[in-house]
């Protein structure tokens, strides 16, 4: 184990989680004393059941966390629908590409410790590279327009020989198998960019695939050791763990339709063992974590907690601006909504379903985590949060 410095704000991130991770029900707040706190912990559940009555998803986990840090965690219906398992508070799942979130921290943790920069070309620290040449915009894409989107990269998942390979190694029966970042990255090389950079915006995993190359390239170590010792660890995200492996403790299994595009059975599970190898999404996501973490890491996060100097402006200010309402930052979706300003993320893997929701001017955040993989997770966070925002208003 290497162990390094930790600055005053990491100390007292480490402090901050570490009092939300004592809290209780019991607990006094300002905002709500403990009668209030209990209410709402049965309003919340409540709105979780009917969720679950209506929408007929076989379980989930829930999360909220308040502005003075306590925070209650919640489940609902089956983790196993076969053995009957019951979803509990602490079951994992995966978060899919909430995990860019992480990749974002710890690139701006590098950009602050002076070993990358936001806006100098990539080419900077990847050009030795045997496929960087033939990335599209490969000179001139910077730090910053892979974190926002906003490098004209199109994304490999919508590539047909994506599609393709994934349905190969499926049927090749060695379960163990996945796609490494470098083949990955392979199904965009010398296509046209999708616009000039930082002109434009569109979604693509591959982009965040590129930044995980430049963060080991620069670091030597790898990026999920680096999230370990720079995020996990120091905050105490204990049910947050990487998806380099098909045995993953605690996971629910996951449930995806008949028929979906790779030929999947809908239980995604076999042996107590996810069916694909994870490893594959990587930096795209690559994390199974629980609502709880979930609403404890935006919390950190967004309230500038999580890292040792200032960061914010940069996290929700960066990206390409075309809506008004909204737009991607740095691994942030930033938006406008009747209940203010959200920062977040949500998260797709086959059979899992994730969304987490920070309201800005409110200070809480809300998290949900379906085992399914067809569900509108962002519209029940909103329900949830709701219900938890009513709470403060005394309603």
């Amino acid at each position: 184990m290497r162990f390094r410095f930790m600055g005053t704000r990491r100390v007292l991130a480490v402090i901050f989680i570490g009092c939300m991770a004592a809290t209780s029900i019991s607990a006094q707040s300002p905002s709500l004393d403990a009668a209030h706190f209990a209410a709402l912990t049965a309003r919340f559940q409540d709105a979780l059941d009917t969720l679950h009555q209506r929408e007929g998803f076989p379980g989930a986990t829930a999360a909220f966390i308040l502005p003075d840090g306590r925070y209650e965690g919640f489940a609902v219906g089956m983790s196993d629908r076969e053995k009957q398992t019951p979803m509990g508070p602490d079951t994992r799942s995966m978060s899919g590409s909430i995990g860019k979130t992480f990749v974002a921290a710890v690139a701006i943790g590098l950009v602050q410790d002076g070993k990358l920069t936001l806006d100098d070309p990539v080419a900077k620290w990847l050009k030795d590279k045997p496929w960087f040449e033939r990335l599209p915009n490969a000179n001139t894409i910077t730090l910053r327009m892979l974190l926002t989107h906003s490098a004209g990269l199109m994304d490999h998942v919508n590539q047909k020989g994506f599609a393709d390979a994934i349905t190969k190694m499926i049927a090749s029966g060695d379960r163990d198998a996945y796609i490494k970042p470098e083949e990955m990255i392979g199904f965009i090389l010398d296509k046209k960019p999708l616009y000039e950079p930082g002109k434009g915006y569109a979604y693509t995993d591959t982009g965040y695939l590129v930044v995980g190359m430049l963060i080991e390239e620069v670091t030597g170590e790898t990026y999920y050791d680096l999230l370990q010792e720079r995020i996990l660890d120091p905050l105490a995200l204990n049910l947050t763990v990487p998806t380099n492996t098909r045995h993953i403790p605690g996971l629910t299994p996951g449930y995806t339709k008949k028929e979906n595009p790779f030929g999947l059975p809908e239980e995604l599970f076999l042996d107590g063992e996810i069916r694909i190898n994870p490893a594959s999404e990587w930096t795209g996501g690559g994390l199974a974590t629980n609502s709880k973490d979930l609403v404890r890491w935006a919390k950190a996060l967004y309230e500038e907690k999580a890292l040792d100097k200032p960061y914010i402006k940069d996290l929700v200010e960066s990206g390409f601006k075309k809506d008004p309402k909204g737009h991607y930052g740095l691994g942030v979706f930033v938006r406008e909504t009747p209940m203010g300003m959200t920062y977040g993320h949500s998260g797709w893997f086959p059979g899992y379903n994730a969304s987490m929701t920070y309201y800005a001017e409110r200070k809480v955040a809300v998290a949900i985590q379906i085992n399914r993989d067809f569900d509108n997770k962002s519209e029940y966070v909103t329900e949830l949060a709701q219900v938890v925002l009513s709470a403060l208003d005394g309603k």
